[in-house]
């Protein structure tokens, strides 16, 4: 019965693991990844359309490797359908959606290759009001339903795991109390007082059942550990991915639509100021401009979880990155504001590191490094937990057949003294 309990107790456990590592993690991940990919899909479109025909080659190439991704995402969303209609019903709007979505901007590229300019800029609002009104909300909706029914069904392993726990405590308590009972009854009727084959076994029963709760305990801290600070971080980097991508396509928004200038600058600040904000320090005359201090904002919070050490560096060049980019961008607005759309447009579409897509590849790529170090910190951490609960798989099974071996010999031997 303990050996049962134990390993009732150890089932539970891999339960929870399993349902985190294989379906809570990647469907949130994947939700998230599908968000950011919409966005940069956007920015790379309304790129496109600032650009003269035949320009554009970059960002189409960008634009494509969206929609590989955007497909990649979709296969895995549909391979990991747990929840019914719930589930189903954001899915199917964002799967309507996203085909009017990517026929909308084909008609904007169409009209914009034939020099239409109005007809491609009605065909990319369009587009803008599917992915603002329809995709987005699907995304978020998505997210929702996976957060809400994957919580309850964490929740239900954990009190599984809890009655599993006190099972195996009760268990182990009532093994430990029959040997000691055994043991007792054997010194009353034989003439030896103890028995050193049912001490072992008692010894072994307090050893191995300390071992297995320590084990459990360890498990569970290390997967608590990847939940709240390392996927955690994941989550945050992924939300900080797709600030920085829609606060990039309101930059190439206000440009096509100089009526809604105001609107895409107020949106722009909003992004960037969630993602890190400065604090503003004079300037000594005479002295280089340096960034000023950082002083918030959700990659500033990243920063105070992370752990590796190569981690601190890449959050200065991201941030450093993003002011030069903020900076880069106000430059633009007042070109455009003086009537320099021209100028405006060019430092805007260009991949100079002193044009604003050049800026923002620096972040990209030191943010996408981020992500890819504490992708393989959530992989290790997970892999620890699992281990550990291999190393029981294995243990229970066999301590529990030598602490059975050793009650049956320690009994046979007092039973053939006793009949002598």
């Amino acid at each position: 019965m303990s050996l049962g309990l134990g390993l009732s107790a150890l089932q539970s456990q891999r339960a929870a693991l399993e349902l985190f590592a294989q379906d809570t993690a990647p469907a949130t991940l994947t939700t998230l990844r599908i968000q950011d990919s919409l966005a940069g899909l956007d920015a790379s479109v309304a790129n496109e359309l600032l650009l003269p025909p035949g320009e554009q080659l970059e960002a189409r190439q960008e634009a494509d490797d969206r929609q590989k991704k955007l497909a990649n995402y979709w296969i895995q969303i549909a391979h990991n359908l747990s929840y019914g209609n719930r589930e189903l019903r954001p899915i199917t709007t964002l799967q309507l959606g996203l085909g009017d979505y990517l026929m909308a901007i084909e008609r904007a590229r169409v009209w914009h290759g034939q020099g239409r300019a109005a007809e491609a800029f009605q065909a990319y609002q369009d587009s803008t009001q599917l992915l603002d009104q329809r995709l987005f909300p699907a995304v978020r909706a998505l997210g929702q339903v996976k957060a809400e029914q994957q919580a309850r069904a964490e929740h239900q392993q954990q009190a599984q795991m809890e009655a599993s726990r006190f099972g195996l405590v009760l268990g182990g308590l009532g093994l430990l109390g029959y040997l000691v009972a055994v043991q007792w009854f054997l010194s009353q009727r034989t003439r030896r007082t103890l028995n050193p084959a049912l001490v072992g076994a008692m010894v072994l029963t307090l050893g191995l059942g300390s071992d297995v709760l320590r084990s459990l305990d360890t498990s569970a801290a290390q997967l608590t550990q990847s939940k709240t600070e390392t996927f955690g971080a994941l989550v945050d980097l992924r939300t900080i991915r797709t600030l920085a991508y829609s606060a990039h396509a309101d930059v190439n928004r206000a440009l096509l639509d100089p009526t809604r200038t105001l609107e895409y600058d107020t949106s722009f600040q909003l992004k960037l100021n969630q993602i890190v904000r400065y604090s503003v320090t004079p300037q000594l005359p005479g002295k280089a401009l340096k960034p000023p201090s950082r002083s918030g904002g959700l990659l500033m919070a990243v920063a105070d979880t992370l752990q590796q050490p190569e981690e601190a560096a890449l959050v200065a060049k991201a941030a450093n990155a993003l002011y030069t980019y903020r900076q880069q961008y106000e430059h633009i607005n007042r070109l455009d504001q003086q009537g320099q759309t021209a100028a405006a447009i060019a430092l805007t579409t260009g991949y100079q590191t002193n044009q604003l897509n050049g800026s923002f590849e620096l972040f990209r790529d030191a943010h996408h490094k981020l992500i890819e170090i504490e992708l393989a910190v959530f992989d290790q951490r997970l892999g620890a937990a699992s281990q550990t609960l291999d190393r029981l798989r294995w243990q229970l099974p066999l301590a529990s057949v030598v602490i059975l071996g050793l009650t049956v010999f320690g009994i046979q031997c007092r039973l053939r003294e006793y009949r002598l």
